[in-house]
């Protein structure tokens, strides 16, 4: 077990080799392993999130990614044109 009895479990994750050696050069320069500087900007990413999502911006971004992924589907099934700048919904 960890401090404070909190048991640690190793995750695996991908990541871009340019990502890793931003993070090495971090870590480095923090004097931080590169697993220890990973725990703390996922437990710092984990709060902001925490935070979004109570003042409602993770829901309405969530929302928002979720209507330009429906938007690009439509469109690559032909049923949205896009022409001068501007959308057609063609009404069926």
């Amino acid at each position: 077990m960890g401090k404070k009895g909190k048991r640690k479990l190793r995750i695996s994750v991908q990541l871009e080799e340019d990502l890793v050696d931003k993070i090495d050069v971090l870590a480095e320069k923090y004097n931080m392993t590169r697993s220890h500087l990973m725990r703390n900007m996922l437990k710092m990413g984990y709060d902001d999130a925490q935070l979004l999502e109570n003042v409602g911006v993770l829901p309405a971004f969530h929302f928002g990614m979720n209507v330009i992924e429906r938007f690009k589907k439509a469109l690559k099934e032909g049923k949205v044109e896009v022409k001068d700048g501007r959308v057609d919904f063609p009404v069926n």
